[in-house]
């Protein structure tokens, strides 16, 4: 991204330098020319700007003293300096990031090379074999719970089970009492 960013600052810096130079001292096609032969398309695409510029003049006729000119030439060089000057914020901003990115992974590298971070490692694991014995301890003490509330349970289950068969039975034994005996009496 940066080598993007520092062709665009040479292209517009090229800009900035041909139109002025072809303006006042008609050194244009002095720079253009030998430029546009040894590179070609790259030439091409460079001297947009100068382009531009050309065409403005052939509409007025190289009458730079038109203010229509005037304007439209420093309207030109103004949008060239402004493209060159986002480019160029934009590139520092792009290398002081990566300059940051760099420093912290140095930072980071010594840190993990650091005494401090093998303590504080080795404690952890320490740690982590303590609260990983707690937790197998706590899991079978709450699978104990779990098993006793269950037989329990159970157990209540099945007292309460016998005691309402023994009801039950009861009940039947004096219902069939009751109707023996009124059988008897008649």
């Amino acid at each position: 991204m940066s080598i993007l960013s520092l062709i665009g600052i040479i292209y517009m810096a090229f800009s900035i330098v041909l139109i002025p130079g072809d303006l006042f001292f008609h050194l244009g096609s002095v720079i253009f020319d030998p430029i546009y032969e040894w590179s070609g398309t790259l030439g091409m695409i460079s001297s947009i700007p100068y382009v531009i510029y050309l065409i403005i003049m052939g509409i007025f006729d190289n009458n730079i003293m038109d203010k229509a000119a005037i304007v439209s030439v420093g309207f030109l060089i103004i949008l060239c300096l402004f493209g060159f000057i986002c480019l160029y914020v934009y590139y520092s901003t792009c290398k002081k990031n990566s300059n940051n990115v760099k420093k912290a992974k140095k930072a980071l590298k010594s840190l993990v090379n650091s005494d401090e971070y093998k303590q504080i490692v080795s404690e952890n694991n320490r740690l982590r074999k303590n609260n990983e014995f707690m937790a197998e301890q706590w899991h079978q003490a709450w699978f104990e719970w779990v098993c006793s509330t269950y037989h329990s349970s159970k157990e209540a289950e099945s007292e309460y089970e016998k005691e309402f068969m023994n009801d039950l039975g009861k009940q039947i034994q004096k219902t069939d009492f009751n109707e023996s005996i009124k059988k008897n009496k008649k």
